[in-house]
């Protein structure tokens, strides 16, 4: 079935997770902080992750453009038993969906606007 966002998910939901763990870790990235879904004019929707207290990925939930792209990523760390300090220390190519996988979700002491650059944070220059 095929939909406008798109939806793709693998692996358990946040509620499956938190049945089969006591704790679960929860991380949400709105599509607006994606210089991709941006530059497309596709702001609207999130990635979700689920990832045991350990940083075991547990599951991913994707609603946006390109998610049944983004989604593939995801399916292969739940395959090989990534964890969440596995995806977000992968080079992903900035041009690739995929690389909203591995954004962590801002701090509050974060702006949403803070880049991120493939080998860790962006240079800033004066």
């Amino acid at each position: 079935m095929y939909t406008d966002p798109e939806v793709a998910v693998v692996g358990k939901s946040e509620s499956e997770a938190r049945k089969a763990h006591d704790d679960v870790l929860v991380g949400r990235v709105p599509m607006s902080t994606s210089g991709r879904a941006l530059s497309a004019n596709k702001p609207a929707g999130y990635v979700k992750v689920v990832a045991a207290p350990n940083g075991e990925l547990l599951g991913a939930q994707i609603v946006g453009a390109r998610a049944s792209d983004t989604i593939a990523e995801a399916t292969l760390a739940l395959e090989l038993d990534a964890t969440v300090d596995d995806l977000r220390g992968r080079p992903t190519p900035i041009r690739l969906s995929p690389r909203r996988l591995r954004t962590p979700p801002p701090t509050p002491s974060e702006s949403r606007f803070t880049p991120t650059a493939p080998f860790g944070p962006a240079i800033s220059h004066p």
